[in-house]
């Protein structure tokens, strides 16, 4: 919607148009067109004059003058011309333009234009008409006017108008430009003469208030537009409909400065009014539909209030300072915990004071004063600092600073002391049952050297005893034999998959390194996590260098690597970009980047780090003895790279 300053232009741009029509009105021509020699604008040469031929004192006059003058008989046949009018003919002397009765300009495709001429005989008026004539090879506007004389001969003149013509037709395509601009406008606007009739409407105008185009571009009187707006319910509900109407009148004679109101409608719609004097006389009349703009700005002081009883019933200390570092907002939760501390707050408190407040409880200076300056060097470089302080009444407090979009920050205190026990008693519980976890390995392992050992003796003894190289045995004792050992293999087996469905300290990983192409896991992987980039209409591009070579690696891990960077990129890209996948490599390292665009803040892009699927890629990555970094190219351009060692001799 148009603001105060567009409206402000569009008035100015009717004033403009106004008065490009009023000096437009003031000339009118013709389109005759005649040619004229190219020397015909140069000083006429002087004449030698004979005693017979004497010419009068005016003749004399008029040939000094370059403006083309002439003289016409009742018969309507030039008697007279001056120089400049034999110049502009192209003609030897005057004498030759008399004797030929050359005429300045061809008439209708005449070589003669007795038709103005006449029409100045037969009224007694002066005749006037606007012609172009091509003068030195350049188009010339000349209004020539012929005049009729006491004595019965026409006199006449051609005055170059060129100048004017120029002027005006600059002007009128000034003024159809300022048109076209105000055609454009969202905002109604309307021109309104002395006589208080419509002299310019554009198309907003009549959209907004659902009146007849073709009907307002006939110049209606404002009272017969009020009359219409009244019969269709268009205009605010008033008592007195009359005295409405006189106000409005009284306007055009005694509004100085631009004024504004705003209509409110029966049909629940809600008018901006600027009404402005206009230069030329009347009234501009400026209208603008700002319903959804009160809408919106009811929904969002809606949405304020409810914010606002949101933090103020929030559990959490929540206090805003502004970018003097001034406290300018604490929310009930906030208060509570400053008179917990024993000190006491008011807007416009500086932000140290309140942490000097705080830091007087904290069970260790020295952590207080690590959390002060990481506060401090968050505030300058708009970013998070976050800490777990202890007071020294037993309780903990989870301490978070973060910036705000309007250049203020947030300081957020979370009474944790609940959550911090249960963590405590949790962890010492985790510990006791990795504790137990490794004493059941060692039994384990202990269990399984203990066990094998005797195993191994009675299955030797029963082999040797089955191989008869202690003396024959016999049928009996040879069934005795086979049974103890099959009963020594199935404990063994036993053993065996007890271990095996035991974890503990010393397994071996389960992993099969064998030399893989990367280029084809990239391409199905990219076809996998495809669909995901098309539901954002985002694409999904594989650039993968033709001499990219093996890599040594289990390829179940290097899949799952690729994977989650390829699902990354998707997940984190904005809607409708390119998603670009690069890959190549040298002797010792293979180099996979995400190229991405996305609309996360840098201190959003710096967290990224702590993203799962991220994290799985870093320690992927570092199995392969390489690294993965994120890297912020611009403001909305994101690289998540990798490098992966070629060759690695221990396991992955």
């Amino acid at each position: 919607m148009l603001g105060i300053d567009a409206l402000t232009i569009g008035v100015l741009l009717c004033v403009a148009v106004g008065a490009s029509l009023a000096l437009a009105r003031s000339f009118n021509r013709s389109p005759n067109v005649a040619a004229v020699p190219q020397d015909s604008l140069k000083p006429a040469p002087a004449v030698p004059l004979s005693a017979e031929s004497a010419p009068t004192h005016a003749e004399i006059l008029s040939d000094q003058i370059a403006m083309p003058l002439w003289r016409r008989n009742a018969d309507l046949r030039l008697v007279y011309v001056n120089n400049a009018y034999a110049d502009m003919v192209g003609a030897q002397s005057t004498d030759a333009v008399l004797e030929g009765q050359i005429e300045l300009y061809h008439h209708r495709g005449t070589p003669t234009p007795p038709a103005l001429a006449t029409r100045a005989a037969k009224t007694g008026q002066p005749q006037t008409e606007t012609v172009s004539i091509v003068v030195a090879s350049q188009r010339r506007v000349f209004q020539v006017t012929e005049t009729p004389c006491a004595d019965g001969f026409i006199s006449g003149y051609a005055e170059d108008v060129s100048a004017l013509d120029e002027a005006l037709s600059d002007m009128a395509s000034h003024t159809e430009a300022h048109q076209n601009v105000l055609e454009q406008l969202q905002a109604g606007i309307a021109v309104f003469d002395d006589e208080r009739r419509l002299r310019f409407v554009n198309r907003a105008y009549a959209d907004h208030w659902g009146l007849d185009y073709d009907w307002l571009t006939d110049g209606p009187h404002l009272n017969a537009i009020l009359e219409t707006l009244r019969e269709r319910r268009r205009l605010p509900e008033v008592v007195d409909f009359d005295a409405f109407r006189r106000q409005v009148d009284n306007k055009f004679h005694q509004l100085i400065v631009p004024s504004e109101q705003l209509l409110h409608l029966p049909d629940s719609r809600c008018f901006r009014e600027v009404c402005a004097p206009h230069p030329l006389g009347g009234l501009v009349f400026v209208v603008e539909d700002v319903t959804d703009n009160l809408a919106l700005e009811r929904s969002y002081k809606t949405l304020v209030e409810v914010q606002t009883g949101i933090v103020d019933r929030l559990a959490d200390g929540i206090a805003a300072f502004g970018t003097d570092g001034r406290l300018t907002v604490a929310n009930p939760s906030f208060e509570r915990l400053v008179r917990a501390a024993g000190f006491h707050v008011s807007p416009g408190d500086h932000w140290s004071t309140v942490l000097d407040g705080f830091g007087a409880l904290a069970q260790s200076g020295r952590e207080w004063d690590q959390f002060t300056t990481a506060v401090t060097a968050a505030i300058n470089s708009r970013d998070t600092a976050r800490r777990r302080i202890h007071w020294n009444d037993g309780r903990t407090i989870d301490t978070t600073l973060g910036p705000l979009a309007d250049g203020s920050v947030i300081l957020t205190l979370r009474d944790i002391t609940d959550t911090h026990n249960i963590e405590r008693i949790l962890l010492e519980r985790n510990a006791a049952l990795e504790e137990m976890s490794r004493l059941k390995a060692d039994f384990f392992a202990n269990a399984s050297y203990e066990l094998r050992t005797p195993l191994t003796s009675i299955s030797g003894f029963a082999e040797i005893m089955l191989a008869e190289i202690g003396g024959p045995v016999t049928e009996a004792q040879r069934e005795y034999l086979d049974s103890i050992l099959n009963a020594s293999e199935a404990l063994t087996t036993l053993i065996d998959s007890l271990l095996d469905a035991t974890p503990h300290d010393g397994s071996p990983v389960d992993s099969q390194n064998e030399e893989i192409s990367l280029g084809p896991i990239l391409n199905s992987v990219a076809e996998v996590v495809r669909p995901e980039a098309e539901i954002k209409l985002a694409t999904l591009n594989v650039e993968s260098s033709a001499t990219l070579g093996p890599i040594v690696s289990d390829e179940r891990k290097l899949r799952q690597l690729v994977f989650n960077l390829l699902n990354s990129a998707v997940r984190i890209g904005q809607r409708e970009a390119a998603i670009i996948i690069r890959c190549h490599g040298d002797l010792d390292q293979i180099y996979l980047s995400a190229l991405l665009k996305t609309t996360m803040a840098p201190s959003a892009v710096r967290s990224l780090d702590s993203d799962l699927a991220i994290t799985v890629v870093r320690r992927l990555s570092e199995m392969h003895g390489g690294s993965t970094k994120i890297v912020q190219l611009d403001h909305d351009t994101v690289e998540i790279a990798c490098t992966l060692a070629r060759y690695r001799q221990e396991a992955i």
